[in-house]
């Protein structure tokens, strides 16, 4: 229902500005109507709906020019050309930008979700996994005969394999091997490796006698007699599952280190590439003002206008995408005031606060520890959010207050500004999500996506508490003593 909702508008759009198109005098047509709806396709879900739109618009450019007059009029063959190049230009621009964004959020993800989730939790074993297996000696020493039979089974073998001595004597030892490894018949080519070089090593699944499964470095060491005969052979089973794990974390720390890396390039070039079309509609926009000036009447002046909004709010999300795909690139673990770091935000906002007559009130704030420059961006973004939606009440108010524990830090900003429905609450810390119109509060819809990751990375939550035109209250919980 939504979408079809949205194509309606679409339509309607269509039409307002081919009708708005068809009643300007011929010499002055502007290509800046339809670039407003090329823009709208940004929210359009539908696979080539930018290109297909930008087809429309240019013939619905070219129609209005001909029931303008055709092109018998000095400058309506100029002005068709370059509605035309302004049209593809920004078609180009909103298409570069959208698959960027979806290359970008979809390898995130995909690093996310398949390594960085799996490593952090493995993570927080790692010291601990390695000291239990530095103090502990798991494994068991068994005797073979020559035909690989099991001669000697002490009680160290009967707890490390939970089996029996009187189940264990004289069975093969391709009792420890998988179905898969008897089939291949390794215990035998193991036996003949170790006749052949005195000593062999695999390693590989073994399993106990209640069916548990364990990651085991096998030694097997041939015995001979005084002839240089092989008569026996020592098997040395040692569990080195933790070790297995260790190494997959250490794996899987390279894997994300190297895919971060790639990804903080990958969302250089790309804003780089971006912004390159968005200097070339800028370009084209102040053409027309210096060279056509004089003949633009109030509206076209005012159209251009709208597209140079529309570029600065696209440089700005372009920027916005590529701090927030930094966020978790800095490693350095600082000792952060809150004091101090409140007192430089508000300070940096002196100009807006003056503007809107808003009153800051700042309680004493704790210290913890985290990454700084996530942290400041986290109360900057929090700070300028509850000045900019309080500052048309009465008597605009902000709060930063903090409340401590043991372990935890609770920060708090709460406002006294038009609030949030219940059923958007859920939405405000997805990427994009913007619930008022730009003209009447400006931003990217980033600043809360930031936020909600900024608090992941520090292993913190935050959430929203808010009633419409009744304020709102954010609370971020983060550890006192961070580690990663």
């Amino acid at each position: 229902m939504k979408q079809i909702i949205l194509y309606f508008l679409l339509l309607g759009l269509l039409f307002f500005v081919f009708y708005a198109d068809t009643q300007l005098d011929n010499s002055l047509r502007f290509a800046s109507f339809y670039t407003l709806v090329i823009l709208y396709t940004w929210v359009l879900p539908t696979r080539f709906i930018t290109e297909t739109v930008a087809v429309v618009c240019t013939l619905l450019v070219v129609v209005a020019s001909v029931m303008g007059g055709g092109f018998d009029q000095s400058l309506a063959g100029l002005n068709l050309g370059i509605d035309i190049l302004v049209i593809w230009v920004m078609t180009s621009t909103v298409i570069m930008a959208k698959h960027a964004i979806r290359n970008l959020e979809e390898s995130k993800h995909g690093v996310e979700i398949e390594v960085k989730k799996r490593t952090a939790e493995m993570l927080s074993q790692q010291n601990q996994l390695q000291s239990i297996y530095d103090v502990t000696q798991d494994y068991c020493i068994i005797l073979l005969d020559k035909d690989g039979c099991i001669l000697t089974w002490d009680e160290g073998a009967a707890k490390f394999m939970n089996y029996q001595e009187n189940e264990m004597i004289g069975r093969s030892h391709a009792v420890f091997y998988t179905d898969q490894d008897r089939d291949k018949n390794l215990h035998f080519n193991v036996l003949k490796e170790a006749r052949k070089k005195g000593v062999t090593e695999i390693e590989g699944l073994r399993y106990r006698n209640n069916k548990e499964s364990f990651y085991a470095r096998v030694t097997t060491t041939a015995i001979t007699d005084a002839r240089n005969e092989v008569v026996g052979y020592t098997l040395v089973i040692r569990d080195v599952s933790m070790l297995k794990d260790l190494e997959e974390v250490r794996n899987r720390q390279i894997a994300l280190s190297a895919k971060n890396v790639e990804l903080e390039k990958f969302a250089y070039h790309t804003s780089h590439d971006l912004q390159e079309p968005l200097r070339t509609v800028q370009s084209y926009v102040e053409v027309l003002r210096e060279d056509y000036d004089e003949r633009l009447d109030d509206e076209g002046r005012e159209v251009l206008t709208v597209i140079e909004d529309s570029v600065v709010r696209m440089r700005e999300m372009i920027k916005g995408l590529l701090n927030y795909s930094r966020l978790d690139s800095e490693t350095e673990i600082q000792k952060i005031d809150l004091n101090v770091l409140c007192n430089q935000i508000i300070g940096s906002f002196e100009q807006k606060i003056k503007e809107t007559n808003c009153e800051i009130i700042v309680q004493k704030l704790p210290v913890l520890e985290g990454y700084l420059f996530p942290i400041q961006q986290l109360v900057m973004n929090l700070i300028s959010n509850a000045i900019k939606f309080s500052q048309y009440q009465h008597d605009p108010r902000v709060e930063v207050y903090s409340q401590i524990n043991d372990h935890n830090v609770f920060f708090y900003v709460k406002d006294n500004g038009i609030g949030i429905e219940d059923k958007y609450q859920a939405q405000i810390f997805e990427l994009f999500t913007r619930l008022n119109p730009n003209h009447k509060f400006e931003g990217t819809g980033l600043g809360l996506a930031q936020c909600k990751k900024i608090v992941d990375l520090h292993h913190g939550r935050i959430k929203v508490t808010s009633k419409e035109n009744q304020g709102s209250l954010f609370e971020v919980s983060l550890p006192l003593k961070f580690k990663r």
